[in-house]
């Protein structure tokens, strides 16, 4: 019997996980140079080495399976992440991430701020709405040395426009 027959029909269906997390297996063994595996969402990836194999180094060619891969990784990293707010010394943490342009943060009196950009969590920079409370606090407008400025709107009286954190705590319609 051929000994190179026996190590193919034995490694067709042999299964590893790729560093990617899914679980690769040997659909087809032509040589130690030429496989064809299988991961376990059904793509199917040609003309790999055994050894590559070996190592888990066979990626998934869906980019888009990498962004969301990319992603949950940092979903898993971010969220109950903690900062201090520079204007009101609050402790916020990330309740949700659903990409750094959408956080929802939680401070620790339980107040809760939703579609926040992650930047200004790190910067220390997001709006407290109980202080502001007719005030509807919008993307940042500028930064200057300390002095932190937003898109303003007030929905009791209509103002729009940019304020300071000391502007808007001196508002009153």
């Amino acid at each position: 019997m051929n000994k190179g027959m026996n190590k193919k029909e034995e490694r067709i269906g042999e299964t590893k996980i790729a560093r990617n997390g899914l679980a690769v297996t040997i659909t087809k063994y032509r040589t130690n140079q030429d496989i064809d595996v299988e991961f376990e969402d059904g793509l199917k990836v040609t003309n790999r080495t055994y050894k590559e194999f070996q190592l888990g180094s066979i990626r998934h060619p869906d980019i888009n399976f990498q962004k969301q891969k990319q992603k949950k990784n940092l979903l898993k990293k971010r969220i109950g992440e903690k900062k201090r707010n520079a204007t009101n010394d609050e402790m916020m943490t990330i309740i949700e991430y659903e990409d750094s342009n959408n956080i929802t943060i939680e401070y620790e009196d339980g107040n809760i701020r939703k579609n926040i950009r992650y930047e200004y969590f790190k910067k220390g920079v997001v709006g407290y709405s109980k202080e502001y409370k007719t005030l509807k606090i919008g993307k940042l407008a500028y930064h200057v040395k300390d002095k932190w400025a937003f898109y303003v709107k007030c929905e009791k009286c209509g103002l729009s426009d940019i304020m300071t954190y000391e502007q808007m705590q001196k508002h009153s319609c």
